[in-house]
């Protein structure tokens, strides 16, 4: 798999992750009662949604990792230069 299909595939996951933790959680905070199957079937949900999401975030940042090195010296650079310009 090239690169460019795994970070769709890996964008597109975590997005549908979110989505099912997302709605899950607001499905358990105001609609599904206590005490039902359904509600062990949405806690288990969003749990695992959670969980996947969280692992896949870590994932999809290691995979990224010299982007934001990269970003994150040019940032600093680019913040030295405006305090330097401010100083004069």
């Amino acid at each position: 798999m090239d690169k460019r299909s795994k970070f769709f595939l890996i964008d597109t996951t975590l997005f549908f992750l979110l989505a099912a933790s997302g709605i899950s959680g607001l499905l358990l905070w105001t609609v599904i009662p206590r005490g039902t199957g359904l509600r062990w079937f949405f806690r288990d949900m969003h749990k695992w949604s959670g969980i996947g999401m969280a692992g896949l975030a870590f994932y999809h940042l290691i995979l990224h990792w010299d982007w934001y090195k990269k970003t994150g010296r040019r940032l600093i650079v680019e913040n030295n230069q405006s305090v330097d310009k401010n100083k004069k």
